[in-house]
C-alpha cells in the first residue's frame, strides 16, 4: 500500500491509502470506539473482494455486513470501486479483535437500563473485505444486535487555485518602505 495519501491502482479502482492510525486517539477520546484504518492492529484481517471466495454467484446481491453463523465473525464487504466508511455498533455482546476483547461503551436503553456496545469505524478500500471481530456470547445468529451506517468516501477537495503573487522591480517606495 502507498502512504501519505498516495494514489494507487487496485483491481481497476483508484485507491487512497493513509499511514495514520487513529485508533489510539479514538480509544482515549471515545471509550469503546475503535477506528479500523489501514494500520489498525485490532482488525482480524483484510483481503481483496472475490465473489468466488465468498461463494456468491454473478448477479447475487453482496451484503454490506455479514456475521458468519458458526464462528460469529463480523465482516464488512465493499464490492465497489469507491472507498467506504462503515460505522457499526454491536450492542449487548462483547467483541474480540486480533489483540483480545475490544473496549465497550456504556449507554442506557429506552427503559433507562445500562447497556454496553462496541463501536467500530472501518475504512474499506475499493474491492475490499475486512474481518472486523468475533461477536462473543451469541447463543444464536438471531441474537445479533447491530446498528450500522455505510457512506462512500470522497477524496479531499483540491486546494483552490491562488492568484500568483506579482512583484515588479524595482519596488516602489511607498508607505512602510
Amino acid at each position: 500500500r502507498g502512504d501519505r495519501g498516495d494514489s494507487e491502482s487496485q483491481g481497476g479502482c483508484l485507491a487512497l491509502a493513509s499511514d495514520l492510525s487513529l485508533d489510539l486517539l479514538a480509544m482515549s477520546a471515545w471509550p469503546g470506539v475503535h477506528v479500523g484504518d489501514a494500520g489498525a492492529a485490532w482488525l482480524l484481517g483484510r483481503r481483496a473482494f472475490s465473489r468466488r471466495a465468498l461463494g456468491l454467484q454473478k448477479g447475487e446481491a453482496v451484503p454490506d455486513l455479514s456475521v458468519e453463523p458458526n464462528i460469529h465473525v463480523l465482516t464488512a464487504l465493499n464490492p465497489t470501486c469507491e472507498g467506504r466508511a462503515v460505522f457499526v455498533s454491536v450492542r449487548r455482546h462483547a467483541c474480540r479483535g486480533a489483540g483480545g476483547v475490544l473496549a465497550r461503551s456504556r449507554w442506557r436503553d429506552e427503559q433507562g437500563r445500562p447497556q454496553f456496545s462496541t463501536t467500530m469505524v472501518i475504512h474499506l478500500s475499493p474491492k475490499e473485505v475486512v474481518d472486523a471481530c468475533v461477536i462473543l456470547g451469541l447463543a444464536s445468529i438471531h441474537d445479533v444486535d447491530v446498528v450500522s451506517d455505510i457512506v462512500p468516501l470522497q477524496p479531499p477537495p483540491l486546494p483552490a487555485p491562488r492568484d500568483p503573487l506579482v512583484l515588479s522591480f524595482p519596488l516602489s517606495a511607498g508607505a512602510g518602505l
